[in-house]
C-alpha cells in the first residue's frame, strides 16, 4: 500500500466523510430524524448471477422486490434500492446465502466485518408474511442484537431495528498502544444502509491518544468508494466511527512534542465531534485516520505565541481560535497529523514600543496550521490579519 498522507486541502475546506454530521444522543432515540448515507459507489457496483423476485399477495401490488445473487442481494421498494448486501463491501472472507419459500425468507451473511475493524457484519434476517404484512426477525452477531420489525417501514427508514446491546471489548486499533472500546450497556438501533447507532452511558471510549474521551453515543457507518476521505489514499472499503462529547470532558488535544517558546491552550471540551476513519486493503493491511472537531463561533483553542509579545494588560498575547480540526494517522509507524483552525473575529490589541496593532477576522483570512510528523513539530503558521494603528492616532 502506497504511504498514507493527510488530506490537507479536504481538512481546510472542511471537505470531510461525514454520514452523520449531527450526532446526538437525543437522535439516536428518533429514527424519524435520521439520515441515510450515500451509496453512490455501491449501487454501481454489478449483480452477478441476480435474478429479480417479486413479492406480495397476488390482489395487492408487491411491496418490494428482492434482487438476489451469489455475493450480493438487494431489497428495493418504488424502483429504489434500499438495503444492500454486498460482500465486497465488508473485510474477512464474507459468505450469503439466501433461502426462499413461498412465505418467508431467510438471509445470512457470515464471516464478514466492518472493514477495519473487529465488528462484525454477521447477520440473520427472517422475514415472514403476515395478515399484517412483512415482519423482519433480525439477529446480528455484534453484542447479541435481535429485533422484530415491520419490514417495508424499516426499509422505507421510518423506523429503525431496535435492540437491548451488551459488549466489552476493542473495536479498532490505533497503533499498537491506542484504539476504540465498546463497553457496557446500550440501545442499539440497525438501519438499511449498515449504519449501527448506540446510544448508552459512556458506551464508547478512546484510549491512548490524548489522555483518552469517552461518548455516550457511538454510529458505525460503511464509507462508499470514492467518498471523501481524511486521506491522501484511501482504500476502497472503509468504516467511519463516529463520536460526540456533549457534556463529557475530553482532555483530547495536540502533542506538540519537546517543549517549544510558544503554546497551544486548551480545555477539557476543546473538541465536540471524533470521526475516525478505518479501513484495510485487499491484503488486509490497515489503513486508519483520527478527526476531532470543535463547533461554535467562540474560542476552543488559544494560541500563546511567547512572553515577548503581550496585550493591553501587559500579561501574554493569546490568539483565539475556533473551528479547530486536529487529525493524525496511524500508517505503520509513520505517525503524521495536523491541527487547523479559524482566527476569531474578536478584537485583540498589542504593546509593542511604538504601534499598537489591532488583530480580527477577515474574509478570506488564512487559516492557522500546525503539522507534526513523528512527534516532532514540522510547520507552524500564524498569520492572522493585522490592523496597525499608531498610539498618536
Amino acid at each position: 500500500m502506497r504511504c498514507n498522507q493527510l488530506n490537507l486541502p479536504a481538512l481546510c475546506a472542511r471537505r470531510l466523510p461525514k454520514p452523520r454530521p449531527d450526532i446526538s444522543a437525543p437522535d439516536l432515540f428518533d429514527p424519524l430524524r435520521s439520515l441515510t448515507m450515500t451509496r453512490r459507489g455501491l449501487l454501481g457496483w454489478a449483480v452477478s448471477a441476480a435474478v429479480a423476485v417479486p413479492l406480495g399477495f397476488a390482489a395487492d401490488p408487491p411491496p418490494f422486490q428482492l434482487v438476489a445473487g451469489n455475493k450480493r442481494v438487494v431489497f428495493r421498494t418504488g424502483g429504489s434500492d434500499k438495503w444492500v448486501i454486498d460482500t465486497r463491501s465488508f473485510a474477512g472472507s464474507p459468505q450469503l446465502s439466501t433461502t426462499q419459500h413461498k412465505d418467508a425468507i431467510r438471509i445470512e451473511l457470515k464471516d464478514a466485518r466492518y472493514p477495519g475493524t473487529e465488528i462484525p457484519a454477521d447477520f440473520i434476517s427472517d422475514l415472514t408474511r403476515r395478515a399484517e404484512g412483512w415482519q423482519m426477525h433480525l439477529q446480528l452477531e455484534w453484542g447479541g442484537f435481535e429485533s422484530g420489525t415491520p419490514f417495508v417501514s424499516w426499509l422505507e427508514g421510518d423506523v429503525p431495528a431496535r435492540s437491548r446491546f451488551g459488549m466489552n471489548s476493542r473495536i479498532c486499533d490505533l497503533g499498537s498502544s491506542a484504539g476504540v472500546l465498546v463497553t457496557g450497556q446500550a440501545q442499539a438501533d440497525f438501519f438499511p444502509d449498515w449504519r449501527i447507532q448506540l446510544c448508552g452511558h459512556e458506551v464508547a471510549k478512546l484510549f491512548g491518544v490524548g489522555g483518552g474521551a469517552a461518548s455516550d453515543s457511538l454510529v458505525v457507518s460503511l464509507l462508499a468508494p470514492g467518498e471523501v476521505s481524511i486521506l491522501t489514499h484511501p482504500p476502497e472499503r472503509r468504516t467511519l466511527l463516529a463520536m460526540q462529547r456533549r457534556e463529557l470532558a475530553w482532555p483530547l488535544r495536540p502533542d506538540l512534542g519537546q517543549q517549544q517558546s510558544w503554546d497551544l491552550i486548551a480545555s477539557d471540551g476543546s473538541f465536540d465531534l471524533m470521526h475516525i476513519e478505518t479501513g484495510e486493503s485487499s491484503s488486509g493491511e490497515p489503513c486508519r485516520a483520527l478527526l476531532a472537531e470543535s463547533r461554535g463561533e467562540g474560542p476552543s483553542f488559544w494560541f500563546v505565541p511567547g512572553e515577548h509579545l503581550r496585550g493591553d494588560n501587559s500579561s501574554a498575547q493569546r490568539v483565539g481560535l475556533r473551528n479547530a480540526r486536529y487529525v493524525m494517522t496511524f500508517d505503520g509507524g509513520r505517525g503524521e497529523s495536523s491541527f487547523i483552525a479559524d482566527y476569531v473575529s474578536d478584537p485583540v490589541r498589542l504593546d509593542p514600543d511604538g504601534f499598537s496593532p489591532k488583530r480580527g477576522d477577515s474574509a478570506g483570512a488564512a487559516r492557522f496550521e500546525l503539522t507534526m510528523s513523528r512527534g516532532e513539530v514540522t510547520q507552524l503558521r500564524c498569520t492572522p490579519p493585522i490592523q496597525i494603528k499608531s498610539r498618536e492616532a
